[in-house]
């Protein structure tokens, strides 16, 4: 797979985390987790995840999105301070094609200026450089206004339909290959 997405934005720097490399930074990503995975940032994620409270439950949090996913670490430009996490979870369209579902998350008091809006332009423009992506998409929940501001100001459009309850709506954004 064509798991490489490491870029960088005008003030973000966004690094895979190898599934390898974990435990050389295992220290620095317990503390950051313990930072943004607050209440408020964790209320519409999913349900497993707001009992995430001691450090082995953080050490095993980070290994199963390091299964079920392509792991990114968005930090700060300026000191590279931990921020929030992306999540990419690739899947095959056809040979040398794939198809991307979204997730990220940022520590609550960078919420409101425009980092969202900055990591997702960046992804974007990662995914037209490599020219194998067909699409992403992401749910988001209904009430999140901010994240759905996000992903349309990127040119993401709604997918009709697609509901997978009455509190989710998912969005899409394609590419021309």
């Amino acid at each position: 797979m064509s798991n490489q997405y490491n870029f960088s934005t005008e003030r973000l720097s966004i690094c895979q985390l190898e599934k390898d490399h974990f435990p050389l930074f295992q220290q620095e990503l317990v503390q950051s987790a313990q930072n943004i995975l607050t209440p408020t940032v964790l209320k519409s994620l999913p349900d497993t995840w707001h009992t995430i409270h001691t450090k082995e439950q953080i050490i095993n949090w980070f290994k199963e999105q390091l299964q079920e996913s392509i792991f990114l670490i968005i930090r700060l430009h300026t000191n590279q301070q931990i921020i929030g996490y992306l999540f990419l979870m690739e899947s095959i369209a056809s040979k040398d094609q794939y198809t991307l579902q979204l997730g990220y998350l940022f520590s609550q008091q960078y919420w409101g200026k425009g980092l969202g809006t900055e990591l997702i332009k960046g992804l974007v423009k990662c995914c037209e450089k490599k020219g194998t992506i067909q699409s992403i998409s992401g749910g988001v929940v209904k009430d999140n206004i901010g994240s759905i501001k996000v992903l349309e100001k990127n040119g993401f459009h709604i997918i009709e339909g697609k509901l997978s309850s009455d509190s989710m709506i998912f969005l899409k954004r394609e590419f021309d290959l």
